[in-house]
């Protein structure tokens, strides 16, 4: 069970990261999504400063290349 374990999670607007996000959710994890464009020290610092900790983080981004 994942109830209360606060999650931060980048790369949730498809793919992986996306499922893992609403899987964990299901579980009730507390879930904190990232965007790209984030500061992820930043975030990181605030949502210990809210939680008092961080349990998981998961790094699902990724970009596309072509050419």
């Amino acid at each position: 069970m994942m109830q209360d374990e606060v999650v931060i999670i980048t790369g949730t607007s498809r793919g992986l990261g996306g499922e893992l996000a609403r899987a964990l959710e299901l579980r009730s994890a507390k879930v904190i999504q990232v965007p790209l464009e984030e500061d992820l020290d930043a975030l990181v610092g605030e949502v210990v400063q809210r939680y008092g900790k961080v349990d998981v983080l998961v790094n699902a981004a990724s970009l596309e290349c072509s050419g």
